[in-house]
């Protein structure tokens, strides 16, 4: 590993860029309840967070398991087209699923303290986020090896995460 990584290696590392889709879904589906009533701008901001280090944690594993599957090589267009965290930042294969784990545990922790805090649901869309998110890549599964990757993505960005900004708002579904 590189000696010090700067906020600007986290952002490549983690792929920061795509947090736009999170930061869209959450918003949208608090702009929709705000249609029917006030909402908290507290929950916004955390839902928010615990959403982005979430989605930070799954690409995280994306790339781990994309290496450790061989879908990712030097030569892989991926790679080609961006930094990757192994190649690029010299980071070992273990600290890359660390950081990944590490980012949707404190999520998870975050989402565990809705589950008491504001809904019970968050405990159901959160393990189903979870599975989502190891096994995107993770084998034996791979979803995204056997073209469901997009049904994934869909899933987890449009009704799950858009269902749990609402039960954490409005504490139901």
């Amino acid at each position: 590993m590189k000696q010090r990584l700067t906020f600007k290696d986290f952002f490549i590392i983690t792929r920061s860029w795509s947090l736009t889709m999170t930061f869209v879904s959450v918003s949208l589906a608090t702009v929709y309840m705000r249609q029917s009533g006030p909402v908290s701008l507290t929950l916004f901001i955390l839902t928010l967070l615990g959403a982005m280090g979430f989605h930070l944690g799954a690409n995280c594993l994306n790339d781990y398991f994309d290496l450790l599957n061989k879908v990712d090589t030097t030569a892989s267009p991926g790679v080609v087209s961006r930094p990757h965290p192994v190649f690029a930042y010299n980071l070992k294969l273990a600290e890359l699923f660390i950081l990944g784990i590490t980012l949707l545990s404190v999520s998870s922790v975050l989402g565990i303290a809705f589950i008491f805090w504001r809904s019970p649901w968050i405990g159901i869309l959160l393990l189903i986020g979870l599975f989502l998110a190891v096994f995107y890549t993770a084998r034996p599964i791979g979803l995204k090896y056997v073209s469901l990757g997009e049904i994934v993505m869909f899933l987890a960005f449009g009704p799950l995460l858009m269902e749990g900004v609402y039960a954490i708002q409005r504490q139901g579904l």
